[in-house]
């Protein structure tokens, strides 16, 4: 499963605690997921019933593309495919998350971008 990792917890907001579901098979760090019209990722796992760190907003992440044979450049608009998971450049069907930071080449696996979990839609 595609995950977004971040080194360091950012400093400007965009922080929240979140519990792990009960009975669940609790959450995995990077998991990304969706709460209305925010789009969310787990800086940490968590077992059931525990607490746990969400982000949804950061400067830097590195998330998993969808297709590693997609070719992304520096601005490009991001989505998440909420299907499949993993980022792309296409908008149907899928959540607007952020803009890409630095080219990321074919065949590369991974893209950093701006996150903003808040445009989710």
């Amino acid at each position: 499963m595609a995950k977004m990792f971040l080194n360091d917890l950012p400093g400007d907001g965009g922080v929240t605690q979140a519990q792990a579901q009960a009975g669940g098979s609790g959450i995995e760090k990077g998991t990304v997921s969706k709460i209305g019209n925010v789009v969310v990722f787990a800086y940490t796992s968590a077992k059931p019933n525990r607490i746990y760190v969400e982000i949804s907003k950061a400067n830097r992440v590195v998330g998993d593309k969808l297709n590693p044979a997609d070719s992304f450049a520096k601005y490009d608009v991001l989505y998440w495919d909420s299907t499949a998971g993993g980022l792309t450049k296409t908008a149907t069907s899928n959540w607007k998350v952020g803009v890409c930071l630095a080219a990321s080449p074919a065949n590369a696996t991974q893209a950093e971008f701006a996150f903003n979990g808040m445009l989710g839609v």
